[in-house]
């Protein structure tokens, strides 16, 4: 999963998208890539992840990088129409869970909305239930769920509180 990662931060920072983190000690201990109003074509996400392409299938193989392309296609597609931030990643390392390091971060993203009048709110999709309700205890509503690849999804969306 490591050189995945490294790969999709890669991706994420060349095409000038955000990646907020949480630090303590000098260590990374809450990590958040997020997506803007825009987001890349598959043919220019496809372009920009060549040079990692070695990186990739190494951490999941051919078939994994043909499932993953897949899935981008599925998540872009089920995107809500109105303009809001993307929440493609949220990570907190397992010892920091429950020091609120999430919700810092689900804070940080509702205020970034709150000062663009251009957006709606923050969109995320969860694949797992217990997140469902973490999500909506800090305002998020589910929107839908999808199948991707066959696993269960949930839509989730944050509205801007001034609308």
């Amino acid at each position: 999963m490591t050189g995945l990662f490294e790969v999709v931060l890669r991706l994420q920072r060349a095409d000038g998208q955000p990646v907020f983190g949480i630090f303590e000690d000098g260590r990374l201990i809450a990590a958040a890539v997020v997506e803007g109003t825009t987001h890349a074509s598959m043919g220019g996400t496809l372009v920009a992840a060549l040079p990692g392409l070695a990186t990739m299938v190494r951490a999941i193989g051919w078939g994994g990088v043909g499932r993953a392309i897949e899935l981008l296609r599925t998540l872009a597609r089920n995107h809500p129409p109105r303009p809001h931030l993307y929440l493609n990643i949220l990570g907190v390392e397992p010892s920091f869970q429950g020091h609120h390091c999430g919700i810092a971060i689900l804070n940080h993203l509702r205020e970034l909305v709150e000062m663009r009048s251009d957006l709606d709110g923050v969109y995320l999709e969860t694949a797992t239930e217990a997140n469902v309700a973490y999500y909506t205890r800090h305002g998020y509503e589910v929107i839908g769920e999808f199948y991707p690849l066959g696993c269960r999804m949930w839509r989730m969306f944050q509205a801007r509180r001034d609308r």
